[in-house]
């Protein structure tokens, strides 16, 4: 029986359909490893958003608030943080006593999972009014972005008697001053309608910048810019966040008004 030898031709076509073969292979194998990874990514993303809510659920049973509706909102990704809302609707919360708002509050302020990469606000909204804790003081209750209830102190028909809180303050050097201004205009800007208008005070030297704990910080200014009409219009601001190194820092907070 002869020999038969294939052609040079032959043998180089299936040198180059093996090396194919093998790429394939590699491509497919890398897109399943991706896909598990991402798929790992959003069962845990979506397993600490439910933690959070069954919290939140735990600590408004306790107050009977059955209308309650709890919900995370993701408003996206700031220094590598997911930043969300955590928010309490029930048209329940108007009737409970001012203490009891603050202790519901404050314990959802306690909430908080395992994984630190999540940066969230929360808050209760009840009818047009809007609950949570005050940036500044943290016995202190805010609705609608004002001072409502001061824990410790002696209300009386509403009215506080003693309206002097006691707080660690300080000012801050002038390197933090910059620090602070710098990080409080960024973080302002990127949530401004129409960022590139944005017109902040030529110097941070005559803002209100505190230091109320180590390295934590909180800033109060104003910003010129345009809204979605194109209109220039003026909101004031608060944003509170700690330093975390020379050039690092954690958004704590932000209000613009």
């Amino acid at each position: 029986m002869e020999n038969q030898i294939q052609p040079i031709g032959n043998v180089n076509r299936i040198k180059i359909n093996k090396k194919k073969m093998v790429l394939l292979i590699i491509v497919i194998v890398s897109l399943v490893v991706v896909i598990c990874y991402l798929v790992s990514v959003n069962n845990k993303i979506s397993l600490y958003e439910t933690q959070y809510t069954n919290k939140a659920k735990q600590i408004v049973a306790d107050y009977n608030l059955k209308d309650a509706n709890i919900s995370m909102k993701y408003n996206g990704k700031y220094d590598g943080y997911r930043s969300y809302d955590l928010v309490v609707e029930s048209n329940s919360f108007e009737k409970l006593e001012d203490k009891k708002k603050y202790n519901l509050v404050k314990s959802l302020e306690t909430i908080d999972v395992s994984d630190s990469s999540f940066l969230v606000l929360k808050r209760v909204i009840s009818g047009a009014n809007t609950y949570q804790n005050n940036v500044l003081y943290s016995n202190v209750l805010d609705k609608n972005y004002d001072e409502y209830y001061t824990d410790g102190i002696k209300h009386n028909n509403g009215n506080i008697e003693n309206s002097a809180t006691s707080t660690y303050e300080k000012e801050p050097s002038d390197d933090d001053k910059a620090f602070a201004w710098t990080a409080a205009k960024k973080e302002v800007k990127e949530r401004l309608k129409s960022p590139s208008t944005a017109d902040f005070p030529f110097s941070y030297n005559e803002q209100y910048i505190k230091e109320v704990e180590t390295k934590t910080f909180i800033i109060k200014s104003y910003v010129d810019a345009e809204n979605s009409f194109g209109a220039n219009i003026r909101s004031n601001f608060i944003v509170k966040i700690k330093k975390t190194g020379e050039n690092t820092y954690t958004v704590i907070d932000v209000k613009i008004s």
